[in-house]
């Protein structure tokens, strides 16, 4: 601490220089200050990418050049200003920062009338910005030769401004990267040549959902089936082509949030296609008769969605109803979905039964009537069966038997004269559920709404289940 050193050595890194090693793969700094007489307060400012941390070490050197031992190593963040949205940044523009001598050439061709260019190997431009894509416009010349372009501390890329004539405007795009701010630096590689920056754009492309959808419903081919027609959105708007779809429907109108959010998901949505595109698809395992409405969504490959389409509506197919009497299980207006086996017995109802341990099986009829006798067998490979009329599913019944029995019946009735639609579904397990005949009446022989079982009793209203 006494007399006056010759030189300092002011080195960097991204990490703590705290042994020789780290101090001899650390970067050099250049432009240090002369030292001053022992114990004076000298500072100096380093340029750096901004946002980035660095660490620092400082030796001194006398005139015998004895070096000063290895000191601490602070850290500190290169500061950053405050990043730009998108939009287009001229290169006058005070966000951009420049180091090293440029030059401005005045010309109306140009983005913003002029141009900016440098061959001094200390020049740079920085710009810290929000955003996914940066551009850069520069003009091509046969002065012109590479400009190193590095994004965030990334691998730097050159890119060469050569051209044989003179022409504005060119433009180089970065790869899309991450939602965030990031910091782009455009510098002189070194070299004779002049390297060019006209004005820097930023840009978000992925921010652009998928355009609105307009659907179409009608009543499907099939019983229990609606079908649905659209064209298809782009990835932007309408421009490209979506990821996927979200088709959804529910027993109202799904024109908000909170409706979409508690509508049922659609399974089986075909993939999106070019923007424009005639598109379809049928939705099945609807209650046949039951009015249904839709909305559909497009998401893209950033998982922008697309807004609200419109809720249309349509009826899922029905067959044609029928009226009183006795239906047995073989009967073309009992609809069945799923796999079923049929039993051939003289005892059943028709000389047979049909029986399924399918967890996806239904059977489903139409009906104009006010009362509906369910005939089945009991058995013990029998289990619950799930009862549902026009949309209202009953607590499920049960099947098993001890034994063999043929023509149970199960009667639900009071219900409002017209047209009802009922479904038998299997609940799932490994159990067999079971049909041998339905029987529709159009008059209720019960006065108020209710199930009998096996013709023995009636099950009095207050104790039955109301549909």
């Amino acid at each position: 601490m006494t007399g006056i050193a010759t030189e300092y050595i002011l080195r960097y890194a991204a990490s703590a220089i705290d042994t020789e090693a780290k101090w001899e793969a650390a970067t050099d700094v250049t432009g240090e200050p002369a030292p001053l007489v022992a114990g004076t307060p000298q500072a100096m400012t380093v340029v750096l990418t901004p946002a980035q941390t660095y660490f620092f070490a400082l030796r001194a050197l006398d005139d015998s050049n004895n070096l000063s031992a290895l000191g601490n190593s602070p850290s500190a963040q290169a500061k950053a200003p405050i990043p730009v949205n998108e939009g287009t940044y001229e290169n006058e523009d005070s966000n951009i920062v420049y180091t090293g001598n440029w030059t401005v050439w005045n010309h109306a061709s140009t983005s913003g009338g002029s141009t900016r260019y440098s061959n001094d190997p200390a020049a740079s431009a920085t710009l810290t910005f929000s955003g996914r894509q940066v551009s850069l416009l520069f003009t091509r010349y046969t002065s012109r030769g590479n400009i190193q372009i590095t994004i965030d501390d990334g691998t730097p890329v050159l890119l060469n401004q050569y051209g044989s004539g003179l022409t504005f405007k060119n433009r180089w795009d970065s790869p899309l990267m991450n939602a965030g701010t990031h910091t782009v630096k455009f510098s002189h590689p070194g070299g004779a040549k002049y390297i060019d920056l006209d004005a820097i754009i930023i840009a978000d492309p992925e921010s652009i959902p998928p355009a609105t959808i307009s659907l179409n419903a009608a009543s499907g081919p099939e019983y229990g089936e609606i079908y649905l027609d659209w064209n298809s959105p782009g990835d932007d708007g309408m421009s490209g082509t979506a990821m996927t779809y979200i088709m959804r429907y529910a027993q109202y109108a799904i024109d908000t949030e909170a409706k979409w959010d508690a509508a049922t998901d659609v399974t089986g949505e075909p993939r999106p296609l070019l923007a424009g595109t005639h598109q379809n698809m049928t939705v099945s395992n609807l209650v046949p008769g039951r009015t249904y409405y839709f909305a559909l969504r497009a998401v893209d490959d950033f998982n922008n969605i697309s807004a609200l389409s419109n809720s249309p509506s349509a009826v899922a197919t029905a067959p044609e109803p029928v009226t009183e009497g006795l239906y047995e299980q073989t009967d073309s207006h009992i609809i069945y979905k799923g796999n079923w086996q049929t039993w051939n017995d003289s005892r059943a109802s028709g000389g047979s039964i049909t029986y399924s341990n399918d967890n996806t099986a239904s059977a489903a009829l139409t009906f104009v009537g006010e009362q509906i006798r369910l005939i089945y067998t009991r058995y013990t490979t029998r289990g619950d069966i799930e009862i549902t009329i026009d949309g209202y599913t009953y607590p499920l019944f049960n099947q098993y038997g001890s034994g063999l029995v043929y023509q149970n019946w199960l009667t639900i009735y009071g219900m409002d004269p017209g047209e009802h639609t009922i479904t038998f579904r299997h609940p799932g397990g490994s159990h067999y559920i079971d049909i041998d005949a339905l029987q529709v009446f159009t008059v209720s022989t019960y006065s108020r709404p209710g199930i009998s079982e096996d013709g023995s009793f009636a099950i009095d209203a207050s104790e039955g289940i109301q549909p």
